[in-house]
């Protein structure tokens, strides 16, 4: 994979400066270089930069960013670490999944008809008390009696 002559992303410049914007928010320093760098990566976008007078505090900016990174990240795996991190699994990870609605596009206007039901794959349950972590293997408790499993495991 890595002698493929293709250049692989590691990290993008985006999550560089929204990923800056996050901690200087935690830490309770916002000050220009946190909307700059919001706004490098709005800009880039094509949207507005950020409204100073709507996003001002750390509740605000918390929101924003978070709200910047699920958009700008979408599709780039990364959403599973920020849910954890922010520790908002139970609000965003419950509740009923849904599959793919079946229909027609019509080749002339391009108009999407959807008329299929929209099929209840699972219904999901996070257990905050058990699933922010993974079990430790049986293995590894084996071979170190320090070891103790994690919660509800």
């Amino acid at each position: 994979m890595w002698n493929s002559g293709m250049n692989v992303i590691l990290i993008r410049y985006s999550e560089v400066l929204l990923t800056y914007a996050e901690a200087m928010i935690e830490k309770g320093v916002i000050d220009n270089t946190v909307y700059d760098a919001i706004d490098e990566v709005r800009k880039r976008a094509g949207l507005p930069v950020t409204d100073r007078a709507v996003y001002a505090g750390q509740a605000k900016m918390r929101e924003l960013v978070r709200r910047e990174r699920r958009v700008e990240l979408a599709l780039e795996g990364l959403r599973w670490y920020d849910v954890k991190r922010w520790k908002i699994a139970p609000q965003v990870q419950n509740g009923k999944l849904y599959g793919m609605r079946t229909g027609s596009v019509d080749p002339v206007t391009g108009k999407v008809t959807l008329t299929g039901p929209n099929v209840e794959v699972e219904n999901r349950v996070f257990d905050a008390s058990k699933n922010y972590v993974w079990p430790v293997p049986q293995k590894e408790i084996d071979v170190n009696k320090n070891l103790k499993q994690n919660p509800n495991y």
